[in-house]
Order: C-alpha cells, then sequence, then structure tokens
C-alpha cells in the first residue's frame, strides 16, 4: 500500500491528486511503523534497546528528511523526492519478504479498524488545516467534517458494540499507560514544532542561506537520534523520573528561548531540546510497553505511536498558523515557544496525578490486609 501511494505521489498531475495520495501515503506509512513496533516487541527479548534504535534512526529520519527535499525539489523536481523512494521501498519490502520473522504464527488483527480509526483522524486533521486557513463554512470543510464525524461514529461502534473493539479494554484501564502515552503526544508535538520552526526561523528571521541552515538542522537531527538511542538505556525503575526530569528541562529551555537570544545560544538551546526530546518520544514508547498489561505490550506501544504522530500534526497546524502572518518577527516565534514551555510544564500534573494515585492505592493495600492478599 505504501509503496503504491508513493508511485501515486509521484505521477500526480494535480495539487488535490497530491494532497489525497498523501493522505494515503501517509495511513500506510503509519500502519507500517505501528506494525514494526509490535514485531520488536513480538520477537525479541530485549526490544528495549531495539526499539530505541529504531527511533534514533527513525527521529534523525524524520528530522533530515526536509532537508534533503527541500535540496532536491530545489536542485531536481519534487517528483524525484517520491521516485527515489520506489526502490527503496521496493527493497524494504523484498527484505521483510524474505524475513524469518513471516514464518512465525501471527496474531489475527482485523485491520479495517486500523483503516478506520486512520480514516477518520486524517479527516479530522484536512478539516483543521482548512479551518486553519480561514475557509470555516466552506463547501470543503463542512465535508471533511461529516466525513470525519461519519469515521469516528464508526471507530465509537467498533470500540463499544463490537466484539472486537478498535482499542483493547485492557489497555484503557491502565492510569500508567494513559499517562505515558498523553506525555508522548506532547513530547511529539513538541519535537514537531522544533523540526518546523528551527529551519524556518534560521532563514526568516537569522538570514541564513539554504545550504547554512541545512547543516545547522543536521546538527540537531543527530542529537534528536542520540536522545533516542540513549533512551534504551534507562533501567525500568527510573523511565518516569526521566521523563519528568526532561518536561522540566525541555520546558525551562523553552522559556529561554521565548526570549531574544543570540544565534549561538539559539543552536545550543536547539541542539539540548532536540536531545531532551528525541529522548522522550523514544521513552514513551517503551514505558508505554512496560505499563500494558502482559500480552498487550505490541498493541500498547502501537497504539501509543499511531496517536503521538497523529496529534503532532494537529501541533503542526497551530504552529503553521502561528507563523502565516510573519516569519521575520520574533514575536511569533517567541509566543509559540512560551506556549510549548507551558504546555509541557502542565502536562507534568499527569504523572503528579499518577503518582499520588499510586501513593494511595499503597495506603489502601496497607490498611486491608485481605485486599492486599
Amino acid at each position: 500500500m505504501f509503496l503504491i501511494a508513493t508511485a501515486l505521489c509521484a505521477l500526480a498531475q494535480s495539487s488535490v491528486h497530491l494532497i489525497g495520495f498523501r493522505v494515503l501515503q501517509g495511513a500506510a506509512a503509519g500502519i507500517v511503523v505501528s506494525s514494526g513496533i509490535a514485531l520488536l516487541t513480538t520477537y525479541y527479548e530485549d526490544f528495549r534497546e531495539k526499539i530505541a534504535f529504531v527511533m534514533a534512526i527513525g527521529s534523525f529520519s524524520m528530522a533530515i528528511g526536509p532537508v534533503l527535499g527541500g535540496i532536491a525539489s530545489d536542485y531536481a523536481s519534487w517528483r524525484f523526492i517520491f521516485a527515489i523512494c520506489i526502490p527503496l521501498v521496493g527493497l524494504a519490502t523484498l527484505l521483510l519478504y524474505l524475513s524469518p520473522l513471516k514464518n512465525k504464527p501471527q496474531a489475527v488483527y482485523h485491520d479495517y479498524r486500523v483503516l478506520i480509526s486512520v480514516t477518520a483522524f486524517s479527516l479530522l486533521v484536512a478539516s483543521m488545516s482548512l479551518l486553519m486557513d480561514a475557509r470555516f463554512g466552506s463547501q470543503n470543510f463542512l465535508l471533511f467534517c461529516g466525513a470525519s464525524t461519519f469515521f469516528f461514529a464508526l471507530v465509537l461502534y467498533r470500540q463499544f458494540f463490537s466484539p472486537y473493539p478498535v482499542v483493547d479494554p485492557g489497555l484503557m484501564r491502565q492510569k500508567k499507560y494513559l499517562m505515558v502515552t498523553a506525555l508522548g503526544v506532547v513530547s511529539n508535538i513538541s519535537l514537531l514544532t522544533v523540526i518546523y520552526l528551527f529551519p524556518l526561523s534560521l532563514q526568516a528571521y537569522w538570514g541564513l542561506s539554504l545550504a547554512h541552515s541545512s547543516v545547522s538542522f543536521c546538527a540537531v537531527a543527530i542529537m534528536v537520534g542520540l536522545g533516542g538511542y540513549c533512551s534504551g538505556r534507562i533501567s525500568l525503575s527510573r523511565e518516569i523520573s526521566v521523563l519528568v526530569g526532561s518536561f522540566c528541562a525541555a520546558s525551562i529551555l523553552f522559556y529561554v528561548l521565548s526570549f531574544d537570544v543570540s544565534l549561538i545560544f539559539y543552536f545550543i538551546l536547539m541542539g539540548s531540546l532536540g536531545f531532551l526530546l528525541g529522548m522522550t518520544n523514544s521513552l514513551t514508547l517503551v514505558a508505554s510497553q512496560n505499563a500494558a498489561p502482559k500480552g498487550l505490550e505490541g498493541a500498547a506501544s502501537g497504539l501509543t505511536k499511531t496517536l503521538v504522530t497523529i496529534l503532532g500534526a494537529v501541533g503542526i497546524l497551530f504552529a503553521g498558523a502561528s507563523v502565516a502572518p510573519s516569519t521575520e518577527a520574533w514575536s511569533v516565534y517567541e509566543r509559540i515557544y512560551m506556549n510549548l514551555s507551558l504546555l509541557l510544564c502542565g502536562s507534568l500534573v499527569l504523572p503528579l496525578l499518577w503518582y499520588l494515585n499510586k501513593i494511595q492505592r499503597m495506603e489502601e493495600r496497607k490498611n486491608n490486609p485481605m485486599r492486599r492478599s
């Protein structure tokens, strides 16, 4: 599906066709990423380090991809970006087919549930993009809103009135899992906003050339990947404390960024944020597996990755709408960085509430020996 969607993007004859094929490509990519994480969890005992390594590569690729795509568009064609992916995706498909993992027993998944959910969220994001573009009330906006409402109704029906729910009810009863997933959403929104704003600010506000901003962005991308790799070295007992500490540090750095700092200091702050957010992005996936009931580890990390990716796009929409009036005034970036600082700081309420609930449960078990047994 991803291979076909990529080929269609390369052959698109209009912007409408390209956007439609990109939606199809994004839906296929989401299924590939979530399934890949579930496979790592299922077939490898040391899945923590495997996931951290994959997330490090993925974070670096996600950060460096827009730079390479921009250079390719300037010196070749935008079609080249999709065309070069076709042999790479074909090679990956061949390697997956030859992999010994395909001979192992597989669980039965009802993929139509995933497609319904992805379609619903995709239409919602499309509706929000039209809303951000001041097209509220337009025919396309109403069409997308109506379609997303219909598909969300299907999701809710499959969840509550079907023997095969979209999300296993056991996951929804795990407070730690819900808390970690929410932190993952906040972390990914912050990281995607940094990836979007950093090269834009270097060129629009600081006046750097495309080549200079690309080199600077590569350094931040390396820090993102390094943070993702380091997350696999964190012990189980320290996951939540490291997440909380990283969120506190990132919140402070975003607050400092809201001031008009020097260019060198801007580089240092962005590199530090890249490392922290790259680490928290990977750590939330690993922590979501550890918080899930036994047998649901793969589904837990897949659901977390799906949610953080889709809702991260919403953050990009708001960031894009905020800088649309002017990309040359620092007040625009100041407002976004301040909001991210408040978002990260406010999200720390979740682990605090989870910790207080944990203490309460421990006290109840201590005072009620029959319940503890």
